[in-house]
């Protein structure tokens, strides 16, 4: 793959493509950041994602910047210059620098990198912007348009990432692509599936080869996690999750790892739920809701095996958990054709996270998709009229009484046994009355 390395520019002016994808805010920006480098006299550039947006004609949301000098330096002058703040991140040598109108921008050292061993952090030293494209991930990837005042909107494409784009071919950059960061294998998935590129064959090959080699699992799990969030925060999932699967990648992460037999209806299901959600889903974290479909084949205790893997944060495997145990009798619950009372529908649905809310009502059969759609549409917004502290002023005392109390006015209302606060108040009279003869016994 050595003789695709010939320097090329194809197209010097992208700076209508950067204008037409950035927001006027980050337009302003860069300008204003290549006229800070011009005076530190050194070589700036945007690279990478917003390039290959701006030149797919994509709106791009992510603003890194490459500068050939010490990044942390470069963008705390920006700050001083421009208004703003800087976060450091002194392991890794970059910063993020936060303008006003919410503008954010990734600075990083022109540099290039070499790896101890497949999964391992990069060793990076400071190089020129040619040697910093080399290193990316592939063609789409490599590419950076000048900053500078002089020679503003220049493109650098070493790789060829312009006509890759242009045929719509992914391509990694050279053979030991995977090897470096075995990461690469599920990025690869992924950009394939967004832009719906062709996987070049060579690339291909050494992604097989890759998986078979068993090198993702020598990546940290927090990466792998990073990886997956990422996947799993696209607009459709099933294609790379799919992917992901017929390789062997799931696998490769935890053994156990298989997508559900019914994963095209189910992620089919749920696109259409998260882009209409109705009631508390409209609050699902999308990620969130993804993996637990993706892994909801999985027996608990692979499950949790993998959130060790993943190294996963105590939100996920509370959610995990709770779809675990909703399962079995209380789907049977939904599913059954016998009657069941809106009451009932509340009390099996009520715990449950939005993000299990989705993955129930993806899953679920007609019977049960008509009472989840209920649950969520009408009844999870019922409250009776009456507070605690109604009940309070009508003589009960803070406790188990008075949550039980309110519980069974909820449960009342649901069902259409009271229906206004008269009613109500009669409810719970009723209730002290018959508590009071039950104390007395």
């Amino acid at each position: 793959m050595g003789e695709q390395w010939e320097y090329h520019v194809q197209d010097r002016d992208v700076t209508e493509a950067l204008t037409d994808t950035l927001s006027p805010e980050a337009a302003e920006a860069i300008r204003n950041l290549g006229k800070i480098a011009d005076g530190r006299g050194v070589g700036a550039f945007v690279v990478g994602g917003v390039v290959r947006d701006a030149l797919m004609k994509r709106a791009c949301e992510d603003l890194d910047i490459v500068v050939e000098d010490d990044a942390i330096d470069f963008a705390e002058a920006a700050a001083r210059e421009l208004g703003g703040h800087v976060k450091k991140y002194r392991r890794f040598g970059t910063a993020l620098l936060v303008l006003g109108r919410g503008v954010k921008v990734d600075i990083a050292t022109s540099r290039s990198e070499s790896y101890a061993r497949p999964g391992a952090l990069p060793d990076v030293a400071p190089d020129p912007i040619e040697l910093d494209l080399k290193r990316r991930d592939f063609t789409l990837n490599a590419m950076a348009v000048r900053i500078n005042a002089e020679g503003f909107g220049e493109l650098l494409d070493p790789a060829g990432g312009q006509e890759d784009l242009a045929t719509g071919v992914l391509r990694v950059l050279h053979e030991h692509s995977f090897e470096d960061d075995p990461t690469r294998v599920l990025r690869c998935v992924r950009f394939a599936a967004r832009f719906s590129f062709e996987v070049d064959p060579l690339t291909e090959q050494l992604l097989q080869d890759a998986v078979d080699n068993d090198l993702v699992s020598t990546v940290s799990g927090e990466r792998i996690m990073n990886e997956i969030r990422l996947i799993l925060s696209e607009d459709e999932v099933w294609a790379p999750l799919e992917r992901l699967d017929s390789l062997g990648a799931l696998a490769s992460i935890h053994a156990e790892w298989r997508l559900p037999e019914n994963a095209p209806h189910l992620f089919s299901e749920l696109v259409a739920i998260m882009e209409d959600p109705v009631g508390s889903i409209r609050s699902a974290t999308l990620w969130h809701t993804n993996f637990l479909a993706a892994v909801s084949a999985l027996s608990i205790s692979d499950a949790r095996a993998l959130l060790d893997r993943l190294r996963s944060g105590a939100t996920l495997r509370s959610l995990v958990d709770e779809l675990a145990r909703f399962e079995v009798r209380a789907r049977e619950r939904l599913e059954s054709e016998n009657a069941l009372s809106r009451s009932n529908v509340y009390d099996t649905l009520a715990a449950l996270s939005p993000e299990t809310l989705a993955v129930v009502l993806a899953s679920a059969g007609p019977i049960a998709s008509r009472r989840v759609a209920l649950y969520l549409s009408e009844l999870e917004s019922v409250e009776p009229v009456l507070s605690g502290s109604d009940l309070i002023v009508l003589g009960l005392e803070e406790g188990t009484d008075l949550g039980d109390i309110l519980t069974d006015l909820r449960r009342a209302r649901l069902d259409g046994f009271v229906t206004s606060k008269t009613e109500e108040l009669e409810f719970v009279r009723r209730a002290i009355r018959n508590l009071d003869v039950e104390n007395k016994r």
